[in-house]
Protein backbone atom coordinates (compact mmCIF):
# COMPACT_ATOMS: atom_id res chain seq x y z
CA UNK A 1 0.00 0.00 0.00
CA UNK A 2 0.91 3.66 -0.34
CA UNK A 3 2.07 5.21 2.94
CA UNK A 4 1.62 8.87 3.86
CA UNK A 5 2.44 10.62 7.13
CA UNK A 6 0.47 13.87 6.84
CA UNK A 7 -1.86 13.22 9.81
CA UNK A 8 -0.48 10.22 11.67
CA UNK A 9 0.23 7.26 9.41
CA UNK A 10 -2.12 6.40 6.54
CA UNK A 11 -1.88 3.38 4.28
CA UNK A 12 -3.99 3.24 1.13
CA UNK A 13 -4.78 0.05 -0.76
CA UNK A 14 -7.00 -0.19 -3.87
CA UNK A 15 -10.11 -1.33 -1.95
CA UNK A 16 -9.44 -0.15 1.59
CA UNK A 17 -7.37 2.26 3.66
CA UNK A 18 -6.59 3.10 7.25
CA UNK A 19 -5.12 5.87 9.36
CA UNK A 20 -3.57 5.67 12.84
CA UNK A 21 -2.98 8.89 14.73
CA UNK A 22 -2.81 10.15 18.29
CA UNK A 23 -6.03 11.58 19.68
CA UNK A 24 -6.08 15.33 20.16
CA UNK A 25 -8.21 15.04 23.31
CA UNK A 26 -7.37 11.70 24.94
CA UNK A 27 -4.18 9.72 25.69
CA UNK A 28 -4.80 7.07 23.03
CA UNK A 29 -4.32 6.19 19.37
CA UNK A 30 -7.21 6.33 16.94
CA UNK A 31 -7.63 3.82 14.13
CA UNK A 32 -9.85 4.87 11.24
CA UNK A 33 -10.36 2.16 8.63
CA UNK A 34 -12.68 2.06 5.61
CA UNK A 35 -13.39 -0.58 3.00
CA UNK A 36 -15.01 -0.09 -0.39
CA UNK A 37 -16.04 -3.77 -0.45
CA UNK A 38 -18.43 -4.27 2.48
CA UNK A 39 -18.98 -3.77 6.19
CA UNK A 40 -17.79 -7.35 6.79
CA UNK A 41 -14.58 -6.67 4.85
CA UNK A 42 -13.99 -3.57 6.97
CA UNK A 43 -14.36 -5.64 10.14
CA UNK A 44 -11.97 -8.30 8.83
CA UNK A 45 -9.36 -5.69 7.84
CA UNK A 46 -9.72 -3.95 11.21
CA UNK A 47 -9.13 -7.22 13.05
CA UNK A 48 -6.18 -8.04 10.80
CA UNK A 49 -4.54 -4.67 11.47
CA UNK A 50 -5.09 -4.78 15.23
CA UNK A 51 -4.05 -8.40 15.70
CA UNK A 52 -0.97 -8.05 13.51
CA UNK A 53 0.24 -5.20 15.70
CA UNK A 54 -0.82 -6.81 18.98
CA UNK A 55 -0.75 -10.63 18.68
CA UNK A 56 -1.17 -10.91 22.45
CA UNK A 57 -4.76 -9.74 21.95
CA UNK A 58 -5.64 -12.91 19.97
CA UNK A 59 -7.04 -14.83 22.97
CA UNK A 60 -9.13 -11.84 24.08
CA UNK A 61 -10.37 -11.30 20.53
CA UNK A 62 -11.25 -14.98 20.06
CA UNK A 63 -13.21 -14.98 23.33
CA UNK A 64 -15.05 -11.80 22.33
CA UNK A 65 -15.78 -13.11 18.82
CA UNK A 66 -17.14 -16.35 20.29
CA UNK A 67 -19.57 -14.41 22.48
CA UNK A 68 -20.75 -12.36 19.49
CA UNK A 69 -21.80 -15.49 17.65
CA UNK A 70 -24.15 -16.64 20.42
Amino acid sequence: GEITRLDGVSIDFPEWHFNVRPSNTEPLLRLNLESLVSYEDMEAKRDEVLLQRHPELRAHYDAWAGRQGT
